[in-house]
C-alpha cells in the first residue's frame, strides 16, 4: 500500500511476461490512470477489449481516459 512505483514495475513486469493477463492490465491502466497518463491508460484498456469487447472493467477505463482527455 502506498508504494505506487513498486506496484507499477510489478505490473508491468507481469504484463511483460503474461501479456493475456488481462487482471494485470486493468490495474497497470488504472495506474497509468491515477498518474495522469491517459493515453498510456487508454491503450491497456484496447488491448483488454480487443480480447474481450464487452470488459466491463476495460470499457470504463476507457471512458475515464476519455473523460480524462476532455473528450
Amino acid at each position: 500500500m502506498g508504494n505506487w512505483q513498486s506496484a507499477f514495475q510489478e505490473l508491468q513486469r507481469t504484463v511483460d511476461l503474461e501479456p493475456q493477463n488481462w487482471p494485470a492490465h486493468l490495474d497497470l491502466g488504472q495506474l497509468y490512470l491515477a498518474g495522469g497518463k491517459a493515453l498510456e491508460a487508454r491503450d491497456e484498456a484496447k488491448s483488454i477489449l480487443q480480447s474481450n469487447p464487452s470488459h466491463l472493467g476495460a470499457l470504463i477505463l476507457l471512458s475515464d481516459t476519455e473523460t480524462q482527455m476532455g473528450n
